[in-house]
């Protein structure tokens, strides 16, 4: 159980090592970088803070609550991430893979807070509710949803670009955008 936590960068990244050749930006890329597996942060609250991405999931099931999102933005030598500087980026390249989020208030906090993307998904089922996303670029962009379920529902969303972005979603097999 991963609960109570605060994930964050708390200044700049150490200069590389020698020979090191996977690419350092000024910020931390994400608090989670996880591949095939689940991710379930269910149990008590969890702040991410100052980072390029909050959880990077690919080929994951990731289910969330009592999480919470601030100041989440790309950092540009993670640029090659579709999607950089999402508190929330989970994408299936391959296979049926589901994001399940519910916001709430960690200790008085809202769920998402000046992040340049709220929730960022391509490929997956998507089931988000009962945020509050404050100065939110974009809060969510959900793309490729065929054959899949897209609820979003019961939000308020302050954003400074677009509110949600549906791409490519022809076919979903349920696409529920309400009372947001």
């Amino acid at each position: 159980s991963c609960k109570y936590n605060q994930f964050y960068s708390a200044g700049p990244m150490p200069a590389a090592y020698s020979d090191q050749t996977t690419v350092i930006g000024q910020t931390g890329y994400a608090a989670f970088d996880i591949q095939r597996v689940p991710l379930a942060l269910t149990d008590g609250w969890n702040v991410f803070h100052h980072l390029s991405n909050g959880i990077v999931a690919n080929r994951c099931d990731i289910t969330l609550r009592d999480c919470s999102f601030h100041y989440i933005e790309p950092d540009a030598m993670y640029n090659d991430l579709d999607g950089n500087g999402a508190a929330i980026h989970a994408r299936a390249t391959h296979g049926w893979h589901t994001l399940d989020q519910v916001g709430s208030f960690v200790n008085g906090v809202l769920p998402f807070r000046e992040c340049h993307w709220g929730v960022y998904a391509k490929r997956m089922n998507v089931y988000s509710s009962l945020n509050t996303m404050d100065q939110v670029g974009t809060a969510y962009h959900i793309e490729k949803g065929g054959s899949r379920d897209v609820h979003i529902h019961t939000n308020n969303l302050d954003t400074k670009y677009d509110g949600i972005e549906l791409l490519f979603n022809d076919e979903a097999a349920q696409l529920l955008i309400e009372g947001n």
